[in-house]
């Protein structure tokens, strides 16, 4: 199914609120959690903490499952449809969840991630937390 151009977001537009979004990014590290490095080829139950991103900046993307997995390398550039954040210790990630999808983008993305500008590391504050749920700034 081919995409509207434009309808991708830049990692910098991604904010604690969004959801269902697209964006092209470039993959610049993986860290596989919960397994050792030699054991990296059997993906089925890991989870991993992969940064992503584009010229504008980067983000953590939550990936799980072989298939995740095994198209994430660092320097790969991938389609990322319908994710969205989830708050994590005050810090917001990407997550791919059950309609979402990701694919190798080719011709991959030619431009260096700015690594300065990443989202994940920002402190997400919540306030008025209440029974009712939480508003974030």
């Amino acid at each position: 199914r081919a995409m509207k151009e434009g309808s991708c977001v830049r990692v910098c537009e991604v904010s604690p609120r969004s959801a269902g979004v697209s964006l092209k990014a470039k993959v610049v590290r993986v860290c596989v959690r919960g397994k050792s490095e030699l054991a990296r080829a059997d993906f089925a139950a890991c989870f991993a903490d992969v940064l992503i991103g584009d010229d504008t900046g980067c983000i953590l993307l939550l990936a799980a499952g072989a298939q995740e997995l095994g198209i994430l390398s660092p320097g790969t550039s991938v389609l990322l449809r319908n994710v969205s954040i989830e708050i994590l210790h005050e810090r917001m990630r990407l997550t791919i969840g059950r309609w979402g999808s990701m694919e190798v983008l080719e011709p991959g993305l030619t431009c260096e991630v700015d690594l300065e500008n990443n989202l994940s590391l920002r402190e997400i504050a919540r306030v008025g937390e209440s029974k009712g749920g939480s508003s974030l700034r």
